[in-house]
């Protein structure tokens, strides 16, 4: 737990004093701190990532811990409250001149995640995933497109299976 949470701290800090890091740089920061933040929840979720043939992970360059709070948001809010299996699964494609992000997960949904956090009247307000998004947006140069997209999901029975994000990130290398 002590070495991987120093992993992940130094990286955090190698990559905080740069605008752009490469996507491989972001991903393995992402696998430590899933696997960190696996054991504080004290959970053991399936983990996949898929990345297109046409993706060079080692050239694109993206904004540091753009992924992050997406990924946390999925683990604490859906996937901590879920019984049963847990899945998370990232998935990084080309359309375009674009990369596309996607992180999904087979938790509770974003209704009954919202219902949880409104019980808990202690919780903070979180921030990250609007200035993510702000982050993002500048990111692109692109003010009028949206960025990141949220997409509930749901079973044919109408009960929630998860919540899908998918962010759009202009290709730079």
């Amino acid at each position: 737990y002590i070495a991987t949470f120093s992993r992940l701290l130094r990286q955090v800090l190698e990559n905080s004093e740069k605008n752009m890091i490469t996507l491989e740089k972001e991903l393995q920061t992402l696998e430590l701190y899933i696997s960190l933040d696996a054991l504080r929840l004290n959970m053991l979720p399936e983990y996949r990532l898929q990345i297109a043939e046409d993706v060079l992970t080692a050239t694109e360059k993206i904004p540091p811990l753009i992924l992050q709070p997406f990924v946390e948001n999925a683990l604490w809010h859906g996937l901590s409250k879920k019984e049963g299996d847990k899945k998370i699964d990232i998935g990084i494609t080309v359309k375009n001149d674009w990369l596309v992000c996607t992180i999904q997960d087979n938790g509770i949904g974003r209704a009954k995640a919202t219902a949880f956090k409104t019980l808990n009247t202690l919780q903070h307000q979180s921030k990250a995933i609007d200035i993510t998004t702000r982050r993002l947006a500048d990111f692109n140069n692109d003010k009028k497109n949206v960025s990141v997209i949220f997409e509930d999901l749901f079973l044919t029975d109408g009960s929630a299976a998860g919540t899908k994000v998918t962010l759009y990130i202009k290709r730079k290398f």
